[in-house]
């Protein structure tokens, strides 16, 4: 620290001492040891196993990757409950073709909107889950398509499309 009126001395260093009680007992410099710091200016052994002994302590891990592997073990259980079985049978007007098509068109949208890769696919997920319950006509199908993906919008886009634009992007 400097004061107005006072000439720093050559050889002094200001030093700043640590003795708060945030800083750990065994982490504090003891003054009757030798300085950490040699005449040479090389770090001595005490301070060198010091700073190792800090690098080698464990830091808490966040509160995220404490719960995570529960986290998706859960959403691993849930999705086991929601599996798809092949409904393109049940289907009398549609064809793998069709459901191709409407991914395309749907992959269209959300390149256009710019939404995210993830509400692409929430879509195409809910479309697969309502063709497999639902018979649908294929003059219906961009419409199912459009309801899904508007759907989808609103789980996972910070700002959804309105649905005006899904009529415009529909082209009837």
């Amino acid at each position: 620290i400097s004061f107005p009126g006072r000439k720093k001395e050559a050889g002094k260093k200001v030093v700043k001492k640590t003795t708060s009680k945030s800083v750990p007992a065994k982490n504090r410099a003891n003054p009757l040891k030798s300085s950490s710091v040699s005449s040479e200016g090389t770090t001595s052994e005490k301070e060198k196993t010091d700073v190792e002994e800090e690098k080698q302590q464990e830091v808490p891990a966040p509160v995220e990757e404490l719960y995570a592997k529960d986290v998706f073990d859960y959403l691993k259980q849930r999705e086991e409950k929601f599996i798809l079985t092949n409904y393109m049978p049940r289907q009398p007007s549609l064809n793998p073709e069709m459901r191709a098509i409407l991914v395309d068109w749907l992959v269209e949208v959300q390149e256009n909107f710019e939404l995210y890769h993830e509400t692409l696919y929430l879509a195409v997920k809910m479309t697969d889950h309502f063709l497999s319950k639902t018979p649908v006509h294929k003059e219906m199908l961009q419409l199912v398509g459009s309801t899904t993906m508007l759907i989808a919008c609103k789980f996972e886009e910070l700002s959804p499309p309105f649905a005006e634009d899904f009529l415009y992007i529909c082209d009837d």
